[in-house]
C-alpha cells in the first residue's frame, strides 16, 4: 500500500507509513510481516509490532524506530550468521579430522597386512 503523503510503498498489513510515519488509510487488519529470506525484523518498543529493518516508522503505531535499534538489529543478525557459519565450518573440520584418522586407521591396518604376507612369503622362500 502506498503512502497517501510521501508515496513510500509500504506493506499491506502496514496501518502508518514507514517512510514518513502518517497514518495510513486502510480497512485490513494488522498483520506482521511475512519473513523472507534476508528479512530482518525490528521490534517497535511501544507495540512489539516486527517491522522490516529499512522503515524509519512503526507500521503498526507510527512510533518512530530508533536508528540505533535499527542498527543493532542488523548487527545481532548479521553476528547470528556468522557464528552459524563458524559452527558449520567447526563441524566440517571435525567431519574432516574422523575421515582423516579413519584413512589413518586403515593404511597402518594394510601396512601391517603387508608387512605379515611379505614375512610370509620370505619363510615360503627360505623353506624352498
Amino acid at each position: 500500500m502506498n503512502c497517501q503523503k510521501c508515496n513510500f510503498k509500504n506493506e499491506e498489513s502496514a496501518q502508518f507509513c514507514g517512510n514518513c510515519g502518517v497514518k495510513l488509510v486502510t480497512v485490513q487488519p494488522v498483520y506482521p510481516a511475512p519473513k523472507q529470506a534476508g528479512y530482518v525484523e525490528v521490534i517497535c518498543q511501544k507495540c512489539q509490532f516486527p517491522n522490516a529493518d529499512n522503515l524509519k516508522f512503526c507500521g503498526n503505531c507510527g512510533e518512530k524506530l530508533p536508528i540505533e535499534l535499527i542498527e543493532i538489529t542488523r548487527l545481532q543478525t548479521k553476528l547470528t550468521n556468522a557464528e552459524n557459519k563458524s559452527k558449520d565450518a567447526e563441524n566440517k573440520i571435525r567431519n574432516a579430522e574422523r575421515q582423516i584418522s579413519d584413512y589413518v586407521k586403515e593404511n597402518d591396518l594394510l601396512k601391517n597386512s603387508l608387512n605379515r604376507a611379505n614375512n610370509q612369503l620370505q619363510e615360503a622362500k627360505s623353506k624352498l
